[in-house]
């Protein structure tokens, strides 16, 4: 379990970035921005990396590897913790690994992960072995690790998909003079920033009905 010093950073730098996103009037300079500081506040130490295979040798193949996780072991949600916010997870594993990689829930205790490589005949073990590692990586979650930042991370994205949207069209003619479209411009925007502090503060929340607990 995280503490509350760090809990509070996360929530310290969640209502940082929704203010940056506000800043921006453009959608897709919303969604650049968006991008650039979940990487840098909420990427997971283990997966910024990107580890160097060995020197090649041999064909290039294409091999397939499936993994079983019996999630009753867990008390979380052994799927979203792998596939993570937006996806944001399991290709951050994809990246890492030099892989393809497909999480799916298989009845009501196992969630099964395959593994698709194309690569040299001495390198694809290998890509396997650290699919391996960021899988057992993620699920082992230290210092709470990677169950913070992940609700971090959701509670952005819930903040992005929450901001007024402003038509480039008018932002000359009608914003900047129009006192009743700026009233309510800042009521919609005290709004915003009381449902991200409420989304942050129950990023910790074990309630499975919501569909997004990371924990």
């Amino acid at each position: 379990m995280y503490s509350q010093n760090q809990f509070e950073e996360k929530l310290r730098q969640v209502e940082y970035v929704i203010d940056m996103l506000k800043s921006r009037r453009r959608r897709d300079q919303r969604r650049i921005t968006r991008e650039y500081y979940i990487n840098k506040f909420f990427a997971l130490e283990l997966l910024k990396t990107t580890p160097l295979p060995p020197m090649p040798s041999g064909e290039v193949l294409m091999k397939h590897f499936e993994m079983m996780i019996p999630t009753c072991n867990y008390d979380f949600h052994v799927y979203r913790r792998i596939v993570g916010p937006a996806g944001s997870t399991v290709k951050a594993i994809e990246r890492f690994s030099g892989t393809k990689v497909t999480v799916t829930i298989l009845g009501s205790c196992d969630v099964q992960v395959s593994i698709d490589v194309q690569d040299y005949e001495n390198i694809i073990d290998w890509r396997f072995e650290k699919v391996q590692e960021a899988i057992n990586y993620v699920l082992e979650n230290k210092n709470s690790e990677v169950s913070l930042n992940q609700m971090a991370e959701h509670a952005v994205r819930v903040g992005y998909r929450k901001i007024p949207r402003i038509s480039n069209r008018y932002d000359i003619s009608i914003y900047p003079f129009n006192r009743d479209d700026d009233e309510a411009t800042m009521e919609a925007n005290e709004e915003d920033e009381k449902q991200i502090k409420a989304t942050a503060m129950l990023m910790n929340s074990n309630d499975d009905k919501t569909g997004h607990n990371f924990q």
